[in-house]
């Protein structure tokens, strides 16, 4: 894999979250905003459904959810790790979990 395949895909794993979220909330402003019609609804725009404060305050929930999660993860690394990923590697033996048959 050359120099410029590696920096593309890390660019884009870097940059998609941020433009999907950008995306998300326009389209959750757009629903505020306009509403929103179903098929089970139907198509007419009498039967449109306003986005209710119910749902942005189940997504201002789940928003405070992810940053936390978020923050705990970035601020306390090794607590939902495994301690066997802190052992030096040895290239010239294998672990003790793998045994020869």
């Amino acid at each position: 894999m050359s120099h410029v395949t590696a920096s593309f895909f890390f660019s884009v794993h870097v940059v998609l979250p941020f433009v999907l979220g950008l995306v998300i909330g326009f389209h959750l402003a757009c629903l505020h905003v306009s509403g929103s019609t179903g098929i089970t609804l139907g198509l007419h725009h009498n039967l449109k459904v306003r986005f209710s404060y119910v749902f942005a305050f189940k997504d201002l929930l789940s928003l405070v959810f992810v940053v936390t999660l978020f923050a705990f993860v970035l601020l306390f690394p090794l607590v939902l790790g495994s301690s066997d990923n802190n052992i030096p590697a040895n290239v010239l033996a294998s672990p003790l979990h793998i045994l020869p048959e």
